[in-house]
């Protein structure tokens, strides 16, 4: 193995199991396999490639995630059968609801529109009785990545993210565990507001339920479909950005009835070509998804074409999270949503969104402490159980086990995003002192962005905050943000 061939091949794996991705997700073929291209490049995530990297004398941080990349991509091709069992029963699935079947990815969707309690339960019940069925792949797929991390001599889940994707494990553990405790009194005091305005401050209240409420159904004329689009291209265009310029991004917001709920954004081949795709589920909602999508994207779309393979394709998680983050989080900006929207008071709309996001922190917080504890547990099945009553015990609202692994088998996931929202919040306070306080409106600051995207996302999360002279990955800016909006 050559280096310059390890990343040309990498890059077309990379870029042939993102294209499948988005087909599947934007419903054009559900449920395409992604064996044929792992298959394919074999060569590039084998046992041998990676005890030959281990041995090169490159440097860092280009060695370390290079590494990441084959290690993460072994464990995926050891389970790969699984993976697209999985993909093919959730493209496949359907339920029963008010005398006829539906497709199990439209009805992921029913429970954001539906205003009456029990008709949301049955509807849910419904999904996760279908869901069920496909845990013991889920819970195989993770026990067979889990066992083949052994073969790479990684301690843990915990110790390759120590290893290879710089998490300081202590520091991470802290950063949840300082949230949570930051939050417990405002976020008792916002679930507590929403579940009263919405009625449901009495009975039974599941994760469903919180669906419905940030789905803001109140606000939709606020949040009008035709104003999605133009919303963004002004958005950008106010940072200098020409979005209908950029003919290798395409936007896919097309409804089909077997579109995922899973938005995707990516490079899907080796030239650059750049996909976007959502299900619209309509609202306010749709405006958070397309923006944090587009913020994902446009890092990808003004990247140099020259830029080294690990520089372009293989970004510090933390950053890339921390871009979608930093672009949805306009969609509860006062100033941005009087400048888009039609908001005669904007007030309690803020206040959701502000809810919207705090429930998401400490969502994450509460995974992230979980799987640092369990990432390594063998009895899944407990696990499962395990998971469901520390979410449930810290957003105060039903979780339920089936749902355990639905959204991957990665267990550093999470720490990616919490770490992200830390970062677009500690970014968008720098460009709003350095730059202007609408620091969307200015097009220096669209400069300091694109320059920073040109270089390919080469630089850490932590190396960018010293970069702008601030120090780490400080949660409170981000919560004293929701605190003021929630008491507005």
């Amino acid at each position: 193995m050559q280096l310059p061939l390890l990343e040309r091949d990498a890059a077309a794996l990379l870029a042939a199991t993102n294209r499948r991705t988005y087909l599947d997700r934007a419903g054009l073929e559900p449920g395409l396999p992604l064996k044929p291209p792992y298959d394919r490049y074999s060569d590039v995530c084998s046992l041998e490639t990676h005890a030959w990297l281990r041995d090169q004398e490159l440097a860092d941080p280009l060695k370390r995630r290079l590494l990441d990349f084959v290690t993460t991509h072994f464990l995926q091709a050891a389970a790969i059968d699984l993976t697209d069992r999985l993909a093919a029963a959730d493209a496949s699935g359907s339920i029963e609801w008010i005398g006829e079947r539906i497709p199990l990815r439209v009805a992921r969707t029913n429970h954001f529109a539906e205003p009456d309690r029990d008709r949301r339960h049955w509807l849910d019940e419904a999904v996760r009785a279908s869901t069920a069925e496909w845990a013991p792949l889920r819970f195989e797929r993770r026990r067979v990545m889990r066992g083949r991390l052994d073969d790479l001599d990684y301690a843990g889940w915990p110790a390759l993210g120590e290893e290879l994707r710089g998490l300081d494990v202590e520091a991470l553990d802290a950063l949840a565990g300082s949230i949570l405790d930051q939050t417990d009194e405002l976020y008792a005091q916002a679930l507590a507001d929403q579940l009263l305005q919405h009625g449901l401050d009495g009975g039974d209240v599941w994760e469903v339920d919180l669906d419905w409420i940030r789905r803001g159904a109140a606000y939709d004329s606020s949040f009008p479909a035709d104003r999605l689009l133009p919303a963004l291209y002004q958005t950008l265009e106010g940072l200098g950005i020409r979005l209908e310029d950029q003919g290798h991004v395409q936007l896919d917001l097309r409804p089909r009835p077997l579109k995922s709920t899973r938005p995707f954004q990516g490079l899907i081949d080796v030239d650059g070509e750049i996909a976007v795709s959502m299900r619209p589920v309509g609202g306010r909602l749709d405006f958070e998804t397309l923006f944090h999508s587009v913020g994902l994207a446009e890092p990808l779309a003004h990247a140099d074409r020259s830029a080294a393979f690990s520089d372009r394709w293989l970004p510090d998680p933390t950053v890339k999270a921390g871009y979608g983050s930093l672009f949805q989080a306009l969609a509860m900006e006062p100033s941005w949503l009087a400048r888009q929207l039609d908001l005669d008071d904007p007030r309690d709309a803020l206040r959701l969104a502000a809810f919207g996001a705090l429930y998401t922190v400490r969502r994450l917080a509460a995974t992230v402490r979980f799987d640092l504890e369990h990432a390594d547990d063998e009895e899944l099945e407990l696990t499962a159980q395990r998971w469901a009553e520390a979410l449930t015990e810290t957003l105060g609202v039903r979780f339920f086990p089936e749902q355990y692994l639905e959204a991957g088998a990665d267990p550093l996931a999470a720490a990616a995003s919490l770490r992200g929202r830390v970062f677009a919040s500690r970014l968008a306070a720098f460009l709003a002192s350095e730059f202007d306080e609408e620091w969307h409106r200015s097009a220096r600051a669209g400069r300091f962005l694109v320059e920073r995207w040109r270089e390919g996302q080469r630089y850490t999360a932590d190396e960018l905050l010293r970069f702008m002279g601030l120090d780490g990955l400080d949660p409170r800016p981000m919560l004293e943000n929701v605190r003021t909006l929630l008491a507005q």
